[in-house]
């Protein structure tokens, strides 16, 4: 299970460390670590919920990486702002 949950992350996690403040790393490490270690040391390797505080940081590292990825390769998403004129007309009731 812990393979599934966290190999999940894992790799954005991976791609990204490099690109985050160094003391989010140390917190992100110390919080993923604790979290993952604590849990095998009191045999609850069974009950993977118990980790969920270390995904938090992983799924941070993950959005960065995502956001940066698309931000360079310049396929970000773009909303427009439409305003009225453009778009199409209302269908009117008949009476």
């Amino acid at each position: 299970m812990y393979a599934v949950t966290l190999g999940a992350l894992l790799p954005g996690a991976i791609a990204g460390w490099k690109r985050m403040d160094r003391s989010f790393r140390a917190t992100g490490l110390v919080i993923v670590a604790a979290t993952v270690g604590s849990n095998l040391a009191i045999s609850l390797s069974g009950e993977v919920r118990n980790i969920v505080p270390a995904f938090i940081p992983l799924v941070v590292v993950n959005l960065k990486c995502l956001e940066l990825f698309f931000k360079d390769s310049g396929i970000a998403p773009r909303i427009t702002n439409q305003r009225e004129a453009d778009l199409p007309p209302l269908p009117r009731a008949q009476a």
